[in-house]
């Protein structure tokens, strides 16, 4: 996870813990804005370059199987809770 903008010292460690299993459980959430009385904080997932490389190698073996033409990665529109 990572976390910018100049209000860092509102982050506690157990809101850090909450921030980032709320993004393990929303995998639709890109990035969180959080507004505090001194300005804001941007959170965002922090995808280790291996894990795309990984799901880069993996799709594209998919694509290369015998009889597939294409695949369509889509998002979530409605995501369960």
């Amino acid at each position: 996870m990572i976390v910018t903008g100049p209000n860092l010292d509102r982050l506690t460690p157990g809101m850090g813990d909450d921030l980032g299993r709320l993004l393990d459980l929303r995998p639709d959430i890109a990035c969180l804005s959080i507004d505090t009385d001194d300005g804001g904080m941007l959170v965002a997932r922090d995808w280790p370059s291996d894990y795309l490389e990984e799901a880069d190698a993996l799709l594209a073996r998919i694509e290369r199987a015998p009889g597939i033409r294409m695949v369509t990665l889509n998002r979530r529109s409605d995501p369960a809770r």
